[in-house]
């Protein structure tokens, strides 16, 4: 029978594609963690394709890594050691694996090595600005760049309670490469109690958290950091990169005032009657003795004016109260938590 030429070059490209990939040669099983945080470990993972017929006699083993730039910026960066890659740059980037194995042909004993070139596509995310924003106030804020657990030197972000007791803020971290979408490595957490949610990660971007006064002596002072996370077959072992910084929920109470106007014309004079406090309503308007420098007073913070004092204050129309003396009860305490504004402007 004769084979046409067609027919010749047919059956010589199948006999080589057979005999290529005939033998035994190495597989990836996997890259991870990919994607991955820079400071973390990528750990390459290799077996084989097996081959009846054949033995394996040496490996598979790496005998080359290379980190290669793609079309998109910027471009990943770390140190290749041995089958791991040591992070140190963020972007995109395809890791380049030479591959070998020794085998041997079981039907006439004929040695031989196989080479698998595997190409794996890489994102690197750094995180970058971590951000603590007043929910109530956006030029109210903190910020850490920094990439150790040293908290900055202005790291304290200091919000106040509201009337109706609930505080808010708004947790974000700007990352690089900025549209990778790989906010779930990184997670944050509030250590203290009361706020809801108080921990996550940034997936859906920029989270708001709500802390709520739970009654009594609560704390008003937390710690908010922020980690890398890349998940199991990784090793974020080597990985100090951290981002901290600190809430202080402030709640303010007048505990004292005492009042004049800004127009002694229209101020009005009350009198007592000797030295009675009030408790008897014996106050009159014409008593015998001038009462000086009225003062209200909330001493035990329960919304109700202690008895002695108040002292009665009273304005003509259209006069100009003026507080001219007062005290600030301030949670957390700074130093004191009690505060004398008198004279302070």
């Amino acid at each position: 029978m004769r084979l046409s030429l067609q027919t010749i070059v047919f059956l010589a490209a199948l006999w080589v594609a057979q005999s290529v990939w005939a033998c035994p040669r190495p597989k990836l099983d996997w890259w991870s963690p990919n994607p991955v945080c820079v400071g973390c470990e990528s750990v390459l993972a290799l077996s084989y394709i097996y081959m009846p017929g054949y033995e394996v006699t040496s490996g598979p083993w790496v005998d080359s890594i290379t980190i290669a730039p793609t079309s998109n910026s910027p471009t990943a960066d770390g140190n290749t050691n041995g089958w791991t890659i040591q992070w140190s740059a963020p972007g995109y980037c395809s890791v380049v694996v030479t591959t070998k194995l020794d085998y041997v042909c079981l039907s006439n004993n004929v040695p031989g090595t196989s080479t698998n070139v595997i190409v794996t596509p890489f994102i690197v995310a750094r995180m970058d600005t971590f951000t603590l924003m007043d929910a109530g106030n956006e030029n109210n804020s903190r910020q850490d760049t920094t990439d150790d657990d040293a908290t900055p030197t202005n790291n304290t972000l200091v919000i106040c309670e509201d009337a109706d007791g609930t505080a808010e803020v708004e947790i974000d971290l700007s990352l690089t490469p900025t549209n990778a979408n790989v906010g779930y490595l990184f997670h944050w957490q509030i250590e203290g109690g009361g706020w809801t949610p108080a921990n996550g990660d940034f997936s859906s971007g920029a989270i708001t958290s709500v802390w709520t006064n739970a009654g009594g002596d609560v704390n008003r002072e937390f710690t908010v950091a922020v980690h890398c996370d890349c998940g199991a077959g990784g090793n974020c072992e080597y990985c100090a990169y951290r981002r901290m910084l600190k809430i202080a929920v402030f709640k303010v109470d007048l505990l004292q005032a005492g009042f004049d106007s800004m127009d002694t014309n229209k101020w009005v004079s009350l009198k007592k009657t000797g030295s009675d406090t009030y408790t008897n309503d014996t106050y009159i308007s014409d008593g015998n003795t001038a009462i000086t420098n009225p003062v209200w007073q909330d001493l035990n913070l329960n919304d109700i004016p202690d008895v002695n004092p108040p002292d009665p204050v009273c304005f003509v129309k259209e006069a100009v109260p003026m507080i001219v003396q007062g005290k600030l009860d301030i949670k957390p305490g700074i130093g004191t938590n009690v505060i004398d504004v008198t004279d302070k402007g």
